[in-house]
């Protein structure tokens, strides 16, 4: 997604480059044999990546490409994008190319500057979350109409899927679908290999979808919360309704300043009272 927020390029096997002094950007292309195009189509120029992504130079990435193009820009040191995990603890490894060791480079640098920048949204990001939101949410209202006793919780992440992309447009998910009923619903990261979205629906029993989808690169997440039968019972009602209050009082206590502790705690003492 770094690669994508920088440069706007969705095929794969591409490397760019940004002159940090005077903001030229380079992409380096793959250089893709003839024979390629009965596969994948049409193998387009160098000026095509260019008008397309908008980018100063495009230059086909040949063994000794990139090392030769950063020499003409005078690079005299490399910033190499370097990113870890947090909580899986996987590192995404900085970029290799020939000659990249005749260069002094730093891997620490570049992720956090980027990381701080990427906090702050232009309005046109915000107007892809926020369409990727609109899909998903219509996506689960699509699920919770559909559902009833009977049906297979993989029936109701098809379901979020096909509205996604047919309706939205969106081709990947955010995540892995949770599409919980009954007990399933108390275990968190329902709908994984182990737990695959498989159960029957039950009469009586709460669904608990927890499904996003991805829009350029721009993840929805939304949980929602239903009975199969169209009708809450009197127990699930009062845990829903002491949810809501606290999902409401914390939309309304979010604004600049404010802490995610202090929304956190501001839930638990709502549902505690």
């Amino acid at each position: 997604s770094y690669f994508f927020w920088t440069f706007g390029v969705h095929e794969s096997g591409f490397f760019g480059a940004v002159d940090v002094d005077s903001g030229k950007s380079v992409l380096f292309p793959p250089r893709l044999h003839p024979d390629y195009a009965i596969w994948d189509g049409k193998i387009h120029p160098e000026s095509w990546f260019k008008d397309v992504y908008e980018v100063d130079e495009v230059h086909f990435n040949d063994p000794d490409t990139i090392n030769e193009t950063l020499r003409n820009l005078g690079a005299k040191q490399l910033l190499l994008l370097r990113a870890e995990n947090t909580d899986s603890g996987n590192v995404l490894e900085p970029a290799d190319f020939k000659g990249k060791n005749e260069f002094p480079f730093d891997t620490e640098m570049l992720y956090p500057i980027m990381g701080n920048l990427r906090v702050f949204k232009s309005d046109k990001e915000l107007e892809v979350m926020r369409y990727s939101c609109k899909v998903a949410s219509e996506a689960h209202k699509a699920a919770m109409k559909a559902v009833k006793p009977g049906l297979y919780e993989y029936q109701l992440e098809s379901i979020f899927r096909h509205v996604s992309y047919y309706d939205g447009g969106c081709r990947h998910l955010a995540y892995t679908c949770i599409a919980a009923s009954g007990i399933n619903c108390a275990t968190l990261h329902y709908g994984h290999e182990n737990a695959p979205n498989n159960e029957r629906i039950m009469n009586g029993d709460l669904c608990l979808l927890d499904m996003g989808c991805e829009c350029e690169c721009y993840a929805s997440d939304v949980t929602t919360t239903f009975p199969s039968s169209g009708k809450f019972s009197e127990k699930q009602k009062v845990i829903y309704n002491a949810v809501l209050q606290a999902n409401r009082e914390v939309i309304k206590a979010a604004k600049p300043g404010v802490r995610w502790t202090e929304m956190h705690l501001l839930a638990e003492r709502v549902l505690l009272t």
